[in-house]
């Protein structure tokens, strides 16, 4: 610890080369089993704390002084180094073994992790090639990775592939995130928005966004304050069927460790 990570890009037949920290964010999150019921959950390593802009919020006042936020690793120059033999090395600057750096979140080598990556790169015709690989592994006794091939042993409830029959290419966050089990790894019980008090857990967040028109004729506007306290009101949102048709997005191709469908 400080965890490292190497990995090459290929384009177009060839190793991309020159990518500075502009081109790459990283996450680390570990799966954590549920209990009681609830469904297995990703937690982040890497936190940051929001705070509220007076003024923003429901009816002009923040929910929330402040609130904590997972997100991707704080970089600076020198963490990414490209070697000569075609790969780069990625070094966390956040010591996951140090619970004060974590937001007390403690470090479990015994569950399954995920490293996941944005992605930036210009490939040969000059197009910005947009992507969020990632990688699920245990660790073993000396602190390195071990690649999860059991499909039981990961967390995978909805693939962006079924979003995008509808979206077309999911992209948000300035376009750069566009992949579900990259967006899970910050979007869960950890991450709040402070302005709204919501908790920005993917399946809350998601479900709610899609049945935004039925919870505004319920008597409630769903709303989160974003990038620069832009306000995100989904009360206009309707999802195009009825919104009880679960097998739309959750088309049973996808299991749980006890072989339920997802």
């Amino acid at each position: 610890s400080p965890p490292t990570v190497n990995f090459t890009v290929f384009s177009d037949g060839k190793v991309v080369t020159g990518l500075t920290n502009s081109n790459a964010r990283f996450n680390l999150a570990k799966l954590v089993p549920g209990t009681n019921g609830d469904p297995d959950q990703w937690v982040n390593y890497v936190y940051r704390t929001e705070t509220a802009t007076a003024g923003v919020g429901p009816g002009g006042n923040p929910v929330l002084a402040s609130a904590k936020q997972a997100t991707t690793d704080p970089s600076t120059a020198g963490q990414l180094v490209y070697n000569s033999d075609g790969y780069y090395t990625y070094t966390y600057s956040t010591d996951i073994k140090d619970p004060t750096k974590t937001n007390g979140v403690t470090y479990e080598p015994s569950l399954t992790h995920r490293i996941g990556i944005q992605l930036s790169y210009t490939n040969a015709a000059g197009e910005t090639v947009l992507v969020n690989p990632n990688f699920d592994f245990t660790l073993d006794a000396s602190g390195k990775s071990v690649a999860v091939t059991d499909a039981s042993k990961s967390h995978k409830v909805v693939d962006v592939s079924t979003c995008n029959q509808c979206h077309r290419k999911l992209a948000l966050h300035g376009g750069g995130r566009v992949d579900t089990q990259y967006c899970v790894l910050c979007h869960n019980s950890g991450t709040t928005d402070a302005n709204s008090g919501n908790v920005l857990d993917f399946r809350i967040m998601v479900h709610k966004i899609h049945a935004g028109r039925f919870l505004h004729e319920k008597g409630e506007d769903y709303t989160i304050w974003g990038f620069q306290n832009g306000e995100n009101n989904y009360s206009e949102v309707e999802f195009p069927a009825n919104v009880r048709n679960c097998t739309k997005c959750h088309d049973g191709s996808l299991k749980d460790a006890a072989g339920n469908q997802l």
